[in-house]
This record gives C-alpha cells, structure tokens and sequence, in this order.
C-alpha cells in the first residue's frame, strides 16, 4: 500500500531517476548563486534552467537597465560568466549535478537583454553559447568572439606569464 503512494509521488514530481531532494537542492544552490551575481552586477534574473542531465548544460538569462558599449558588454558578460562558474564549482551541493564534478564555460549559456538601449553602437542583448559571444547592437548588427579572446581582453595576461611569452619569443 505504501509503495503505491511512494510511486504516485515520484510521477507527480516527474523525476523517478532524480531524487526530489536533489532537485530541490540544485534548485536551491542555483538561485543562491544567481542572487549574489544579480546584486553584484546590478542585474534582474529573467529565467535560470534546470542542469540538462544528458549534456551537462544550463542556462541563465538577465536583464539590466545599463546602456552599454561594447567593451562594457564584454566585461559585465565575462564577470557573470566567471562568478557563476567559480561559485558553482565551490558548492558541494551541486557537484553530482554535473559529470566530473565541475562546470566549464562549454557548460553555461547566458543571455543577458538590455532594457534602455541608446544609439546604435549600444548593445541590445548579449548571448554565450558553447564558448562564443554574441553582440547584438541596437542598429540589428551583430558580432561574434570567442569566449576565451573576450576574458583574455578584460582580464588581461598575468605579468609572469607574459614575460615568459615574451623571453620565448625573443630566443627564437
């Protein structure tokens, strides 16, 4: 008798294979996560997805009331980018969530829309998906860049390496 009402609350959560516990916990740690970012950045949260089991995947989408020129974009997307990265990676209550452990940037698809676009040469959305950006500016044009050119460009190259890179290059 028991076992018919355990079974009938599994359906009606829609997930036998996943625990409701851990749903609720990977729910849980997710907008924690998203909130701290949402406050720092001075966005508004718009969707956060489920982890995708299959491949790993989620997505977050925002907004924000900022006009905002490209190099602006690019450095509000790669702060976002990189917080919700390190801090899921730190929580241990989404470790199982994703296969090895650890999310990388392959993992997060961000969408972040501007609500008060100004001229032309203004950003009007922001997208990552699977490694690349994508610049929508208020005129409809649009401009793609890889992830890992945009965090080099707002983060730079640490000076230790880069004197390494150069004393390389000179010994050639």
């Amino acid at each position: 008798m028991k076992m018919k009402y355990i079974a009938a609350a599994l359906l009606l959560f829609g997930c036998p294979q996943v625990g409701f516990c851990t749903l609720i916990a990977e729910k849980k740690g997710m907008s924690s996560i998203v909130k701290q970012i949402q406050q720092e950045e001075g966005l508004s949260v718009m969707d956060i997805s489920r982890i995708d089991p299959e491949n790993g995947k989620c997505a977050l989408s925002f907004k924000t009331k900022q006009n905002l020129s490209l190099p602006k974009a690019r450095r509000l997307i790669v702060h976002v980018m990189e917080k919700f990265r390190q801090k899921f990676n730190e929580r241990w209550d989404l470790y199982s969530r994703v296969e090895g452990g650890s999310i990388d940037t392959h993992n997060i698809d961000i969408t972040i829309d501007v609500e008060d676009f100004k001229s032309g040469d203004s950003i009007q959305k922001i997208t990552h998906h699977d490694g690349k950006l994508y610049f929508t500016f208020s005129n409809a044009e649009q401009k793609e860049e890889n992830y890992s050119e945009a965090l080099r460009g707002v983060y730079g190259i640490p000076r230790d390496l880069a004197k390494k890179i150069i004393s390389n290059s000179n010994k050639k």
